[in-house]
């Protein structure tokens, strides 16, 4: 017989396969994007970049719109209160999503912050009370232009290095 134990350890590893799928599968879609529209992953590109990753040019992508139903076909952006809100970084990358450890009511804790963000929370999950998902939904701090235009510029070398992962070149 199965312990519950067991059970929510191993639907907090299905959920955190999940989320890691999720979060692949959106930075492919911003490649494919920036590809599509001939602006490479570069420093010097970086106006570009985040003109094309603007919630209001995404918006208007159909990938987009089912990547983020609730936004995209409302107009509405997940954060409003940001001006002209970036999309670059929807998932961000303070976001640890291969973590789980036991919360202090007996829980099982998914996924965490890395910076520790007074603004997030973790959310029990429907099926499973006892296993909780780190939700930053309330965190702002990655999704303005010069935001996005920093972490761009402290990590492009990484991100050209994931982008090749992504889209490796036949030779």
């Amino acid at each position: 017989m199965t312990d519950k134990k067991d059970v929510h350890q191993t639907y907090a590893k299905i959920k955190l396969s999940e989320s890691a799928f999720w979060e692949s599968d959106y930075r492919r879609k911003i490649i494919t994007i920036l590809q599509q529209k001939g602006i490479s992953l570069s420093l010097e590109n970086l106006e570009q970049i985040i003109q094309a990753t603007s919630f209001k040019e995404l918006s208007k992508d159909s990938r987009f719109r089912q990547h983020c139903q609730p936004c995209y076909s409302s107009g509405i952006p997940c954060h409003p209160e940001v001006e002209d809100p970036n999309c670059f970084l929807c998932n961000c990358p303070n976001y640890q999503t291969e973590l789980f450890h036991p919360g202090n009511n007996g829980e099982l804790l998914l996924g965490k912050c890395k910076a520790e963000s007074k603004k997030g929370k973790y959310n029990p999950t429907p099926q499973f009370p006892k296993v909780s998902i780190w939700d930053c939904s309330g965190c702002n701090a990655f999704h303005s232009p010069k935001a996005v235009e920093n972490y761009l510029r402290q990590n492009m070398q990484q991100l050209q290095e994931q982008m090749q992962k992504l889209f490796p070149v036949n030779r």
